[in-house]
């Protein structure tokens, strides 16, 4: 049953005032965290993940609440962090837009005027990253944890913006990395099906399936799911030219009942290129590139990874071979518990994230913690005082300790811009129409 509700304001309110309540204890390296009761309770202090599964009762706020997180989603993917800045700054502005006397419009075309103020302040005070240094401060701001922030930093200053990072739970109490030997490929994962972490399918020494042919039956792939079986291991990667829908189909009920942790890739390129690339990759894990016209695969023609990593684009091999100074690397998450290592990982993998794109900025990195924002002033009064509101946060906690961070500037620019947008967004909605959710 569809609703329509003709007096957004309140409602947009309530939600806005909602979701920051929810998501605010998280923000900076030192933020709080929030127990989520998904797939079993786990305790996570990143905006992002809270943000992913805040919803409110009310029909017509969580229709506001979509609205936000859709935005956040693509800031996110643009910088790998920002979800609580972006957050605080858009409760504040929208607030402002709505409290302050004149027209609605009038006051969106002043922030937005004020926005890109802000954003040449920012580039002007930025510098430019210089060394190990300035990458551990980037790491250490988004993850507060000195030794981990020193991982980090030399993880990636030694394989570059380029190179592949895994991050992967370790078997000690204590983060760790290594250097190895790596190769990344510009196709992903056939199926959502497959993805078991986070947006991704992520396998610990997994067997590696080479096939340079198409695998379009359930009698081509029988053979080596009964390999895989017999060694009793779950995980295992296919690559091949493609994947008919009976494969597909087979593989992701095997993987939803727990019998294997499969991954399916297309192979990369035509032709010479195409083998060239699977040659690359055999070398790395060992695998032998099968030709079915050549007779029945054995498990000779297994190879094996260290680790891989695919997104819907990308797939990422990291190969047993331990080489010094390699342009890939192994981070392994320590930690007491599964719970927390889990919450480890993901912190790190924003924070790698993060130093990564301080790396590869054009603008360079700038201070932290809320205090940029708060020396910047516009032609806009509302989006001046907005910005003071991070900082404020802070304070109010006694995390004075944030003086001498840095962020990317890019970080910056982007919360900022999210921020302005949803905001922005919000203040010209006029109704809003609904359907009713059917309470379980």
């Amino acid at each position: 049953m569809k609703i329509i509700h003709n007096n957004p304001k309140e409602v947009i309110m309530n939600a806005v005032d909602k979701y920051l309540d929810f998501i605010a204890p998280t923000y900076g390296p030192a933020g709080k965290t929030i127990l989520i009761g998904s797939d079993g309770v786990k305790a996570v202090d990143d905006g992002k993940i809270a943000s992913e599964h805040f919803e409110v009762e009310d029909d017509f706020e969580q229709a506001v609440i979509e609205y936000i997180k859709d935005t956040t989603q693509k800031t996110n993917e643009r910088i790998q962090d920002g979800t609580t800045t972006s957050a605080i700054l858009m409760s504040a502005l929208i607030k402002e837009i709505f409290n302050t006397k004149g027209h609605n419009k009038t006051n969106i075309v002043e922030v937005k005027k004020g926005l890109q103020e802000a954003k040449a302040y920012i580039i002007k005070k930025a510098k430019t990253v210089t060394g190990k240094k300035d990458l551990q401060e980037i790491a250490y701001s988004a993850y507060n944890n000195k030794e981990v922030a020193k991982i980090i930093a030399e993880v990636v200053f030694q394989v570059g913006v380029n190179g592949i990072i895994h991050i992967e739970d370790g078997a000690e109490m204590t983060t760790s990395y290594e250097l190895a030997a790596g190769f990344e490929i510009p196709t992903g994962y056939v199926s959502t099906h497959l993805i078991n972490r986070g947006d991704s399918v992520f396998l610990d020494k997994p067997y590696v399936i080479i096939v340079n042919d198409a695998l379009n039956s359930i009698q081509q792939v029988m053979p080596i799911l009964e390999l895989v079986m017999k060694s009793n291991k779950k995980e295992f990667v296919i690559m091949a030219d493609s994947f008919g829908d009976q494969v597909l189909s087979l593989v992701a009920v095997n993987k939803v009942n727990g019998v294997f942790k499969p991954l399916l890739v297309n192979n990369a390129g035509f032709g010479d290129e195409k083998y060239e690339t699977l040659k690359k990759i055999s070398e790395l894990t060992g695998a032998k590139i099968h030709d079915p016209k050549l007779g029945a695969i054995t498990k000779e023609d297994f190879g094996q990874a260290k680790s891989v990593n695919a997104t819907k684009n990308t797939t990422s091999i990291i190969g047993n071979k331990i080489i010094e100074g390699g342009k890939s690397a192994v981070i392994k998450v320590g930690a007491p518990t599964k719970n927390e290592q889990q919450t480890i990982r993901e912190k790190i993998e924003d924070a790698v994230g993060a130093t990564k794109i301080a790396l590869s900025s054009k603008y360079g990195i700038i201070t932290g913690g809320g205090i940029t924002y708060k020396n910047i002033k516009t032609s806009s009064p509302i989006l001046n005082k907005a910005l003071k509101k991070p900082r404020e946060i802070l304070e109010s906690n006694g995390k004075e300790f944030l003086k001498e961070v840095y962020d990317p500037a890019e970080s910056l620019i982007a919360s900022l811009e999210t921020a302005v947008s949803i905001a922005c967004g919000l203040a010209e909605i006029g109704g809003i129409s609904v359907v009713k959710r059917i309470k379980e």
